[in-house]
């Protein structure tokens, strides 16, 4: 019986050991995959420029839509005003 409780103490040991070295690696393989997919310093730096670029395309076209918008108020304020002929 003790032989038997040995043998299962050891199996258990060495499932256990077995476990723990499985979990540090499948850790370094996370962390491996996380460092080697980084973005480069080149790659941020464009990304930038295009959120950028995008942002002043956008400030563009709202504020030619603003002065659109502005300019067909004011005309038909100035045709209401016209006088009647």
């Amino acid at each position: 019986m003790q032989l038997a409780n040995f043998y299962l103490c050891t199996f258990v040991n060495k499932l256990w050991i077995g476990i723990r070295i499985i979990e540090q690696l499948i850790i370094v393989v996370l962390i491996g995959f996380a460092l080697f997919n980084q973005p480069s310093q080149e790659e941020l730096q464009a990304a930038k420029h295009k959120q950028d670029s995008i942002a002043l395309a956008q400030k563009k076209a709202h504020d030619h839509l603003k002065i659109k918008q502005d300019s067909t108020f004011l005309g038909s304020k100035l045709t209401l005003l016209a006088p009647i002929a």
